[in-house]
C-alpha cells in the first residue's frame, strides 16, 4: 500500500493521464505492453508496483485531467482530509512510467529511462494567507520535466 501512495503522489506531483486503451509497442528490443493509467484497476497497479509485470509502461497521456487527493502525514503536519475530492490536474506532456527492482522510472521517448528525480525538477512553498476570510495554510508546487 506505501508503494500504491508513493506512486500516486509521485504521479500527482508530475502532472497526468490520458484515454486510449492498451497498445502493443517494441522498444530496445523487448515487447512491451503499453497501458493507460486511466484504464488500470487498482489491483492492475498494484501488481505491477510488486514487480509482477516488469513488461507493462504505464502511459500518462497529454491532454488529460483527473480529480486528485493528497497525503501528508508525520509528527509535524498531518494533512486532515475529507472525502471531497480536491480540484484535478491536467497532464500537459506525455510520459510514461514503469516499475523495474520495485522502483519507479520514467521517460518521455520510452527509451530512455531515469528516476522521478531525475526527470522532474521543481520547486516546493509553504505560505500563510487568508481564504474565505479564514487564516490558511498554503502549500504549493511547481514542476517541470527536466531538460
Amino acid at each position: 500500500m506505501k508503494k500504491y501512495m508513493i506512486l500516486a503522489c509521485t504521479m500527482v506531483c508530475l502532472s497526468i493521464f490520458a484515454n486510449d486503451a492498451i497498445h502493443l509497442r517494441k522498444t530496445s528490443s523487448e515487447d512491451v505492453r503499453i497501458v493507460n493509467f486511466c484504464d488500470l484497476t487498482e489491483n492492475d497497479l498494484k501488481e505491477i508496483v510488486q514487480g509482477l509485470h516488469p513488461d507493462k509502461i504505464i502511459a500518462f497521456l497529454a491532454n488529460t485531467t483527473l480529480p486528485i487527493s493528497c497525503h501528508c502525514k508525520g509528527d509535524l503536519i498531518h494533512l486532515v482530509q475529507n472525502e471531497e475530492k480536491w480540484g484535478a490536474i491536467e497532464i500537459k506532456q506525455t510520459f510514461y512510467a514503469k516499475c523495474a527492482n520495485e522502483e519507479f522510472l520514467f521517460s518521455s521517448d520510452l527509451t530512455e529511462w531515469k528516476h522521478v528525480l531525475e526527470f522532474i525538477t521543481g520547486d516546493a512553498s509553504v505560505a500563510l494567507g487568508i481564504q474565505d476570510g479564514q487564516t490558511s495554510l498554503v502549500i504549493g508546487t511547481e514542476i517541470s520535466k527536466r531538460l
